[in-house]
């Protein structure tokens, strides 16, 4: 009787942010409209964040980026933000039920530089190229001939969420190991925390949305707690770090 209340909770959970994610789209608001007028202090409650200017000397192939509740704006400031040159490919996965990862997908595309798409079974990831997962399934990443690729499917079948962000992360890790960054942003409960302590444990790079500018800070806080951030940011900063390390 305990397990079923259990998994009763966690159903609910689930439902209820469902529910908020489509309302939550459906009001996503324009595209920023001046990237280049952001100042470059970001005001952080009584503090100042003061984001990288100079280069990082650390290797990345990939950039792996995880949402929930919140996740869709944050997104569209980090993905608006990210430099026409990338020279690596961006893979996401936002709780987000069927048919509104298509739109999320559009949306992007049309306010970035880069090219943003939904995610299809087999297909070949490339610098430059943001693929989100569909909503429902997940999304994964593998090798093949040492050339990258995705994988989208619906196994694991026994996740809370799908997509899940640690089934991104940890198969991230395993393609990529330490040449791995790994972003995890606003959302409720710890999706993400174990695929960022595989990614970490392989030498990767860890960054989490702040407390000031995440919608729920749940996610980045699991992470932060854990101890295994690198960087920690203001949605406003968080493009620059990937950039700074490139």
């Amino acid at each position: 009787e305990l397990i079923a209340k259990i998994k009763d909770i966690a159903r609910r959970k689930h439902i209820l942010m469902t529910r908020y994610q489509q309302r939550q789209f459906a009001r996503l608001v324009k595209p920023i409209d001046d990237v280049a007028a952001r100042a470059a202090k970001v005001k952080v409650g009584e503090a100042h964040y003061v984001p990288s200017s100079r280069k990082r000397q650390h290797p990345i192939g990939l950039v792996a980026i995880g949402a929930s509740t919140g996740g869709p704006p944050a997104l569209q400031q980090i993905i608006t933000q990210l430099p026409r040159n990338l020279p690596v490919g961006v893979v996401i996965a936002q709780h987000m039920p069927p048919m509104f990862t298509q739109s999320l997908a559009e949306r992007l595309n049309s306010a970035s530089s880069l090219t943003v798409r939904e995610a299809e079974n087999g297909e070949r990831l490339e610098a430059g190229m943001v693929l989100i997962s569909p909503g429902g399934r997940h999304l994964t990443v593998k090798r093949r001939g040492g050339q990258p690729y995705v994988n989208v499917s619906d196994e694991p079948s026994t996740t809370l969420y799908k997509p899940c962000v640690d089934v991104l992360f940890n198969s991230a890790a395993d393609a990529y190991g330490g040449a791995t960054m790994a972003v995890v942003l606003t959302g409720m409960g710890s999706n993400g925390l174990s695929g960022m302590r595989l990614i970490k444990s392989k030498g990767g790079v860890v960054i989490a949305q702040n407390e000031q500018t995440c919608v729920v800070y749940g996610m980045p806080r699991a992470v932060i707690e854990a101890g295994i951030t690198d960087h920690i940011a203001p949605i406003d900063s968080i493009a620059s770090e990937i950039a700074s390390y490139f």
